[in-house]
């Protein structure tokens, strides 16, 4: 009998959590996806490419260690290799990926402000005509770790910056400064709607909008449960007040005469 085993996964993909939150803190998001453009860049090395990124592709797993970002929906990958003459490369994946990011920070409804940086590698990978793309994932993801709102982050400590279903994080990425800003332009279907953006609420995407730039974070990082204090018996209390309890309770009630 033959078979599929798959990785078991517990979560949601960044679909419903962007329906939840509207949109993403522009270091959460970077933090979501960057490791699912190395991804791509390692598929890509080896000829296959995926033709089908969209968030509903892009599964938040909830594992004991955090929330890891996996890449999913390879159904409509294409394999080339090197001597392939039919003009298959990354670009298509690199438009994509360039939407789905575009999508975590705006929406039809609100588009804010951004590092002038940011808005200018997005627009890049988003370019219509595919020789002013940027000609691989790796090269897109370098521009993205290149913006200043990255410089110093310590790619370790923003695992905890991954965002889950239910847009958390497990701690805020630190707010960004006052650097140059520009419009991020509306986010529109291509590729005759095999990716169509979800539009969130009106005040849901202008609630994160007002969250991403500048402030807090656009989503809010887990609270901790609270502690549970254990109950002690009096017989587990500890001698000296198990002492004090029984003289207490004799001085205080009447002696009969």
């Amino acid at each position: 009998m033959a078979f599929i085993v798959h990785e078991l996964l517990a979560g949601g993909d960044l679909g419903h959590c962007l329906q939840a939150v509207g949109t993403l803190a522009p270091r959460v998001a970077l933090a979501t996806l960057l490791p699912v453009m190395d991804a791509l860049s390692a598929a890509h090395a080896r000829g296959v490419f995926h033709r089908d990124v969209k968030p509903e592709n892009i599964f938040l797993h909830a594992g004991s260690w955090g929330v890891t970002p996996k890449l999913r929906g390879f159904g409509l990958a294409t394999v080339s290799s090197l001597d392939d003459d039919r003009g298959v490369d990354g670009r298509e994946d690199v438009l994509s990926m360039g939407m789905v990011l575009r999508r975590c920070l705006s929406t039809p409804e609100a588009h804010p402000a951004l590092p002038a940086d940011l808005v200018a590698a997005i627009e890049r990978a988003v370019e219509d005509d595919r020789e002013r793309r940027w000609s691989s994932m790796e090269d897109f993801a370098a521009a993205l770790r290149g913006c200043a709102l990255w410089q110093g982050v310590d790619e370790a400590r923003s695992q905890r910056w991954v965002v889950n279903a239910l847009g958390e994080t497990a701690e805020p990425p630190p707010t960004m400064g006052s650097d140059v800003t520009a419009p991020l332009t509306a986010v529109a279907p291509r590729r005759g709607g095999r990716w169509r953006p979800m539009a969130a609420m009106a005040a849901m995407a202008l609630a994160g909008a007002a969250a991403l730039w500048p402030g807090e974070p656009a989503v809010e990082p887990r609270t901790a449960r609270p502690r549970v204090e254990a109950s002690v018996t009096r017989a587990e209390r500890p001698a000296e007040e198990q002492e004090l309890t029984a003289a207490t309770v004799a001085a205080a009630t009447p002696r009969r005469t």
